[in-house]
This record gives C-alpha cells, structure tokens and sequence, in this order.
C-alpha cells in the first residue's frame, strides 16, 4: 500500500507534453453506489472523475458526455477523454459480476491489456465489497501474477454509523458498513493503493483520487515511452538493410487411396455353392434340408458327411440351435463384429486348409477358396494351367515369412499393421508383386505417416535411408509414394544433402530436388549476405 502527495500535478502535466499519440487504459471494477441511497441519479466514480478533472480537454470531455454509454464491449462500459493534451484515455468500467461473467473472454482480455486497475466498492454496501474480495480480487491476483500493473481501491462514501451508538438499530446497521481496517486489508493482499473517499466533490476526486489515478498515468507512460525508445534503438542498429524473407515449403502430394472391396470378394466366395448359401440365408437351424439338397448333388455319403462337417465347422454355432427360435435368441445375443471377422478365424490354422506355402524353410496354411476371392493373381495361379492349380504345397521365393503372413493376413481381415517403415515397404513389395492394389495404397500411407511424424532431429540422426526407400518405390512402380518422397526429400534438403545416400540419386531427381529446395539457393545467398553486412557494421542480426 503507497501513500502519496498530490503537490506534484503541475510538473505531471510539463512532464507529459512530451508523449506523442499514445493511450492509457484504465480497467475499473465494483459498484460504489450506495445501496441504502435515495437518490437514484448519484453519479458513477469514474463518470465524476472526468467530468471534474482538469486535465481532460474540453472538446473529448464534452464527447465523452454525449457517448459515455455506448457499449463497445456488453459486459462493461466505455468511457474515451483525451487527457495530457495529446494522450487518449480508455476506461472500461464493470460495476457488476454477472455483466463481467457474461462475456469472460473478452473481459479476462480486457483485465490484462489493462495499464491501471481501480476497484471501487461503497463503505455503507458490504455486499459489494464482499464481491469486490470473494471475486474480482482473486482474478485480478492471479491475472497480474506474471505483471506489474497498479491498482487503486477506492472505498467511497461517509459511513452513516461513525459515532458509536448501543442501541439494537444502530448495532446491528454498524454490520453492514466497511471499515478502514478491511479495506487496508484487501489492499495488502493486492499491493495496492488504499483511498478513502469521503464525498465525490473537487477535493476527494479532482486532487486525491484524480491526483494518484495520474501519478500512475505517468509511470505508465513513462514506462511505455521508455519501451517504444529501446525499439527505435534496436531498429536503428541494422537500418538500411532487412533480412530476407522466407517463403513457406511447397505443399507435398496427396496421396488418394483405393475403396476397399473386401464384401464384393466375400460375395464371389459364398456364391461358390448355392445350397449352402441358400442354408445360411435361411438359418443354421435347417440341417435337415441342406442336408437333402447336399444328397441330390452328391451320391457318396462319405462325401455328404465332409461338407457338412465343414459347413458346421465354419459357422461354428454354440450349443443346440435346431430351431427358428432359437436361432434368432442366437443371433439377437452374438457381437455384431464376429460377423465382419469370420475369416480372420482361418488366418494362419490348418483348419481346413486346401494349401500350403513353403517359405524360408516354413509352412503357412491357407484356403484356396479365400486367396482366389481375393487376389486376381491367386486365381490365376490356382484356377488356370499353373503347376500351383494341383499342388499342395507351393513354394514362395524373394518374400519373408513374417512378410508373406501381413500379406494373408490382409487378404482374410482386409487390414494390416506393418512393425515399421521397412516392414512396410517389403509388404508394399509383396502387394506389387501380387497386384493388389490397395494394399499398396494402405503401405504408403503408413509410409507417409510415419516420415512426416518424424522431428528433424530424429531424421538427422536415424539410419533409415529415405533415399533407398525412394530407389525401392520407384523399382516397384509406386509412383505416387516415389513422387511424394522426392517432395521430402526437397523439403528437408539441409537434413539430406548432408547424408552420404544423398550421391546415389540420379541426376534427374537432383535436378527436381534443387529446383523444388527448401530453403531455396536464392534465400540462402541472401541470407549469406545479410550477415555479411550485419558482421561488418558490428551488429547483431535480428533473425539469427
């Protein structure tokens, strides 16, 4: 808490004809109209203020007059007045918490572009000094945390009750005024300045309120004119030369990936036997008659037995469903996703299994029926004249074990997960080599993702080779991952043009690359000679 003099108002007003077009902003919180008053026209604390001070100029105090209700903001009112002669004054005032809270996120702005705070509250009002306390202190406190603004309390009225009385009235009126003791109070807690303000005539708001709101104008002022100089001082050190600007990266491709047609394939394996088809449209219950249509186009029994033994092995039903009821309980109570991964089942069992690949000395099982729905390069293989068409066991060359299982596993589940960019892109060559494209699509997305999630730390320092990566996707006829990489690759060219792969490009991708760099050769020349000159004059750069 301060105490001031109010001698010092001539020198304050030779001392701020020196500031040039600048503005003070005044922030003032709580109500100082006396609740218990019959007066209902008592004017405001700030509204007196600047229709008393001197330092107003005539003109902006009779415009402020004429538009001091004008609401810029809901939550406060703004007043406007040119003080100093040539400084504008802004005041937003906030006699009311629920006008404040009903706008927070401008008036929480407002609080902390704010130059000077005032809370003013009504000595014979103690319920607008309690919210003064219990609310606007505490948000005043904690904005201010990081700052140092000033703040002025304002305690404003004659209290009604100054000669002590024991009557019951008088006692029990004594509650509802503030004392000095609690102002000060809330003062230290806020480390402000503590004002009594007896009446709101020439003396208390022309000299002792007025006198100490624009002793805290001119630090204010001093402060950002002192600010503004530093600025000019900096500027002026590197005048005449500006640092050149840098334009943003070029935006890198987009890469389009393809629909999954995963339900269509399933549709051409179920068409693979209309009976069974037809048995598990109708419902599983009906054993009697699949049964009998199995008969029909079957005469070995044994024959009949091993289909249906594998339709019932497929469908997998729990417990007894043999009848309409019962299936439907069934169906009402099963997870909607064992329906849309079945397959996955049958991924990686020998449960029947029609086929088997030999891959680095290992076996993978897998169903004919399921590759060819799925991979036209598989039902050329095992539909046409190949040796692979009457063969169990099919060898696979050129191709991982952990490779060619992500590769069935996306034909069963129409998903994968690669373990790594390297994974991904031994599972893009598989797809290629299969003609699957869409599973291509999925590994260079994954590609893609993983790269540009990477820091440039972390692509500085790792041993991955994005340009080996590029080699592979060209080889493979991944243009879209090929054109996208090149785009990387120029787009962190002070990262890749110090690695050693970085010779191995050919002179046409070296030539789309320093054409499409970033940064470009033209900012770093200029940049050269920027610091050259800043160097040479003895300053320090602003950018670097």
């Amino acid at each position: 808490m301060a105490t001031l003099e109010v001698d010092w108002l001539p020198e304050i007003c030779f001392r701020a004809s020196g500031f040039k077009i600048m503005s003070v902003h005044i922030v003032a919180f709580g109500n100082e109209r006396d609740g218990f008053s019959e007066d209902d026209q008592q004017k405001s604390l700030i509204w007196t203020y600047l229709g008393r001070s001197a330092l107003v100029s005539e003109t902006d105090s009779n415009l402020l007059l004429n538009s001091a209700s004008y609401l810029r903001n809901p939550a406060f009112t703004e007043y406007q007045a040119c003080v100093f002669g040539n400084v504008r004054l802004v005041i937003h005032d906030c006699p009311l918490w629920d006008i404040f809270e009903s706008d927070w996120y401008t008036s929480r702005n407002l609080i902390g572009e704010a130059d000077i705070i005032v809370i003013k509250y009504s000595v014979n009002d103690k319920s607008s000094f309690q919210e003064v306390k219990d609310i606007y202190a505490p948000l005043i406190k904690k904005t201010l945390s990081h700052c140092s603004v000033p703040v002025i309390i304002s305690a404003v009225g004659a209290r009604q009750n100054e000669v002590p009385c024991t009557c019951p009235l008088c006692i029990s009126d004594r509650g509802s005024c503030v004392t000095a003791s609690e102002g000060i109070q809330l003062a230290k807690e806020l480390g402000a300045t503590y004002l009594e303000l007896h009446s709101l005539n020439d003396f208390y708001i022309g000299k002792y309120f007025g006198g100490v709101l624009e002793y805290f104008m001119i630090q204010s002022l001093n402060q950002k004119s002192s600010e503004k100089m530093k600025k000019r001082k900096k500027s002026h050190k590197c005048h005449g030369v500006k640092p050149p600007q840098l334009d943003q990266p070029e935006k890198m491709p987009i890469l389009k990936g393809e629909a999954s047609h995963y339900d269509s394939d399933l549709h051409n394996l179920l068409f693979c036997c209309q009976y069974i088809l037809h048995f598990i449209y109708s419902g599983a219950f009906q054993w009697d008659l699949l049964e009998e249509h199995i008969k029909k186009k079957l005469k070995n029994p044994g024959n009949v037995e091993l289909v249906l033994d594998r339709v019932k092995c497929i469908l997998k039903i729990p417990g007894k469903v043999n009848s309409s009821q019962n299936y439907r309980t069934y169906l009402s109570k099963r997870p909607l996703h064992l329906c849309n991964s079945s397959l996955r089942l049958f991924f990686n069992t020998t449960v029947l299994a029609d086929v088997m690949f030999k891959i680095q000395g290992a076996t993978v099982p897998a169903h004919k029926a399921v590759l060819v729905a799925r991979c036209e390069v598989m039902a050329a293989m095992f539909s046409g004249s190949y040796i692979e068409s009457n063969s169990f066991l099919v060898p696979v060359y050129g191709i991982s074990k952990d490779t060619f299982l992500s590769f069935l596993e996306y034909l069963y589940t129409d998903s994968c997960c690669p373990a790594s960019i390297l994974q991904a892109m031994s599972l893009l060559i598989c797809a290629e080599m299969y003609q699957v494209s869409r599973l291509q699509h999925i590994c260079e997305l994954y590609i893609i993702t993983q790269l540009q999630s990477m820091p440039s730390r972390e692509l500085t320092s790792t041993s991955l080779s994005v340009v080996s990566l590029l080699q592979k996707a060209k080889f493979h006829n991944s243009d879209c991952l090929s054109n996208w990489l090149l785009h990387f690759i120029a787009s962190n060219y002070l990262i890749f043009s110090q690695k050693p792969e970085f010779e191995d490009l050919s002179v046409e991708e070296r030539n789309f690359i320093e054409m499409h760099r970033w940064p470009s050769s033209m900012y770093l020349r200029q940049l050269a000679e920027y610091r050259n000159y800043i160097h040479s004059r003895k300053c320090h750069c602003l950018i670097m």
